[in-house]
């Protein structure tokens, strides 16, 4: 600034103060005057400076808040920062020291430089997450039980600004029976250096077939629970109630699987299924009753029980006759004495041991006869 005519007595030119300028720029304070006061003005000497410096006890505070973008909160605050009244402008910031990994820094707000004010004392860094820097993992997949995955996937990656894995997917090669049992460690998980692998385990299926049988008889085994892939099954044995027989074993569609009665099921498709099997049954045939036929005796007649027929001539085993019995010669040609036969009559000339065998096959023969005709009799009754 510079403040014009101004004028003191030729007889008095001496100048002991100046006030200072409407137009000193704030956080300023006079610091020296040239030359120094008092001074005394001639037509040479007649001008006056004034110097101003900064006054260090004036200042401005502010603060710097810093967030990640898309948040409404900042997650850290820088506080108690100032500038001086007399140089308000802050040309930079620095980056917290919490900023999170796999963060950068996107924008500030104002921008930089920025003047500081009574009312304009606040600065925001804002971050974004850094594509570039990422973590890499892979997962491991196991069969429960064993020591080595049969399936590896890899070429796994995090941000390190996000770090999190929520969910893996299942191997494209997990054998057929089989499913996901647990997860190590368990998820969500953070990926680290150190923690970047995860196992899954995979067990296998429990399957559930039942047996069942309709109104006419029963099975020995319900139901089973058995492993999908080496399970074996036991089956079941279909038993028919009495007056019925067992026919066969359908499915839930009601195809046959089996006629016997004994059925253990096999395996579709490699693995064992989860199904219901029916045991069917049949009543028994009934057998219908024996009509007698027209020649056989029926064992009466109008007049009375049907005669026996009589008994004919004894006849040898074959149907010979049997010889007679010649009287026996003794040594010498003499006639030997009668011998006393099976019934205790003699066996004189002409009659030996053929006439009481052939009485007594008589007898035998029409005993056989009795009983034959009688049985049939009681047969004809019972039917």
């Amino acid at each position: 600034d510079t403040l014009k005519d101004q004028s003191v007595l030729v007889a008095k030119p001496e100048v002991k103060a100046i006030a200072d300028s409407s137009k000193v720029p704030a956080g300023y304070t006079r610091s020296t005057t040239a030359p120094k006061l008092p001074a005394t003005i001639t037509a040479s000497n007649n001008v006056i400076k004034i110097y101003y410096k900064v006054d260090e006890s004036q200042k401005l505070d502010y603060r710097v808040e810093y967030y990640l973008e898309g948040m409404d909160a900042p997650f850290d605050t820088l506080k108690d920062q100032n500038v001086l009244v007399a140089e308000p402008e802050v040309k930079a910031v620095a980056d917290s020291s919490n900023v999170p990994a796999g963060y950068t820094r996107s924008t500030t707000a104002p921008k930089l430089p920025a003047t500081i004010t009574a009312t304009d004392n606040v600065i925001k860094v804002y971050y974004k997450v850094d594509e570039s820097q990422k973590l890499d993992y892979r997962v491991e997949h196991y069969l429960d039980g064993e020591t080595f995955p049969f399936d590896i996937t890899t070429q796994l990656s995090v941000l390190v600004a996000s770090p999190e894995v929520k969910n893996v997917s299942d191997s494209d090669t997990l054998p057929a029976g089989y499913t996901r049992n647990r997860v190590e460690p368990v998820l969500p998980t953070t990926i680290t250096k150190e923690n970047k692998v995860i196992k899954i385990i995979y067990s296998e299926n429990e399957i559930t077939i039942n047996y069942t049988a309709d109104t006419n008889g029963s099975v020995t085994n319900a139901s089973e629970t058995i492993h999908a892939v080496s399970g074996k099954p036991q089956g079941s044995t279909a038993t028919a109630s009495n007056g019925y027989h067992f026919v066969n074993w359908t499915n839930e569609a009601g195809e046959v699987v089996s006629t016997d009665a004994a059925y253990v099921p096999a395996k579709v498709g490699g693995l064992h299924v989860a199904a219901t099997y029916t045991a069917h049954f049949e009543a028994d045939p009934v057998a219908p009753p024996t009509e007698p036929t027209p020649d056989e005796p029926t064992g009466t007649t109008p007049d009375g029980p049907t005669p026996a027929a009589a008994p004919t001539a004894a006849t040898g085993v074959l149907g010979e006759a049997f010889a007679p019995v010649q009287p026996e010669v003794g040594v010498l040609g003499e006639a030997l004495a009668p011998e006393v036969g099976v019934l205790g009559e003699a066996k004189g000339p002409g009659t030996g041991d053929a006439a009481p065998i052939a009485g007594w096959s008589l007898l035998i023969v029409g005993a056989i006869i009795t009983l034959g005709i009688t049985a049939r009799k009681r047969k004809k009754e019972e039917q």
